[in-house]
């Protein structure tokens, strides 16, 4: 096994910016499956392969047996599948699973914004603000939704912030193969979490 062409030189290209060690010590990750290649992403399929890259690092960083990820893809159809999901009822009594599952929906519009600047679709918060509104135990939880939202969204925009260096290198296997299983991108996260942590102790 080694590291895909793009993996290679995202990581040079990183590792000319700065000297911070950290992207110096990404030009040997190991253990990166070589993918077959896949044609160029439109500038549409980029933005999605972003999205849905930001919310499987999300999901892996919350390490919930609900959020671990089965698959993504980004062709034909972009889309994140999870091995299982929380009913409503679990999430109205467990209120940080609720969080974290509004936020790894609401991560794919975290993660275009911080790369793209784009502006806020609300169209992109419909499933997140459901499963507020599902969860939502009393009346006024429910008149609530929207600022609620809002406060998560920004905290989904500071958890990738944090983890972003896990975000390019997902997306560079989408970007490359088009798809990645939950294996795939939990081993990537992994690699490059443990990078960072050794290069900071």
């Amino acid at each position: 096994m080694g590291r895909t062409s793009l993996d290679v030189s995202f990581m040079a290209r990183q590792s000319r910016v700065g000297s911070s060690g950290f992207f110096d010590a990404l030009l040997i990750m190991p253990n990166l499956d070589i993918l077959p290649a896949s044609a160029p992403l439109s500038d549409t399929e980029l933005s999605f392969a972003y999205g849905l890259a930001g919310s499987a690092v999300l999901a892996c960083k919350f390490n919930r047996p609900t959020l671990r990820v089965k698959e993504v893809r980004v062709r034909p159809q972009p889309s994140l599948h999870f091995v299982a999901r929380a009913q409503p009822g679990t999430l109205r009594v467990h209120r940080a699973l609720l969080e974290e599952t509004v936020m790894t929906q609401l991560a794919g519009v975290a993660a275009r914004q911080i790369k793209f600047g784009e502006a806020q679709d609300d169209g992109a918060l419909d499933g997140a603000r459901r499963l507020l509104k599902d969860a939502a135990a009393h009346e006024d939880e429910s008149d609530a939704v929207e600022a609620y939202l809002t406060i998560l969204l920004a905290r989904a925009r500071g958890e990738l912030r944090r983890a972003w260096a896990e975000v390019e290198i997902v997306t560079l296997g989408l970007r490359e193969a088009g798809v990645l299983d939950g294996d795939a991108v939990e081993h990537r996260v992994r690699c490059a979490s443990g990078i960072r942590s050794a290069t900071l102790n």
